[in-house]
């Protein structure tokens, strides 16, 4: 079992870092997970979007291949167009270390009455192959 809490959002001397650029998902990406119907999807990084350098400040533009004119366009198509749930800064390096590819995911959430989002307690539970 699997606690997938991630650690650098946590860490005070990245976060300066990790809340002002990611990679995300390209938008192709997501329009290719949105036609397989999935219903969630977990990244270790803290946006769905790809967010390069300086576009939070309002000194870059958004990543190459988004949408002209719809920041965070990944985010909109897969929560608002597909109802694709989002799991942001989630800890995937045991997974991966563990070579668990597929796995039961319980999302824990925490009860709160009208939020549009909330911190989560995922946790996977998985077999590793051999």
């Amino acid at each position: 079992m699997h606690t997938l809490v991630c650690d650098r959002c946590r860490d005070s001397d990245t976060v300066q870092v990790y809340y002002t650029q990611g990679p995300g998902l390209s938008y192709d990406a997501a329009q290719y997970l949105g036609e397989r119907r999935i219903v969630a999807i977990g990244l270790d990084t803290p946006f769905i979007d790809p967010v390069p350098a300086g576009m939070l400040q309002g000194k870059a533009g958004p990543a190459a291949g988004a949408p002209e004119g719809l920041p965070f366009a990944i985010h909109h198509h897969m929560l608002s167009q597909k109802g694709i749930h989002h799991i942001e800064s989630a800890k995937l390096d045991e997974l991966a270390r563990d070579k668990v590819w597929t796995s039961c995911t319980l999302i824990l959430p925490a009860r709160q009455k009208g939020a549009a989002g909330a911190e989560v307690r995922p946790v996977a539970i998985g077999a590793r192959p051999g």
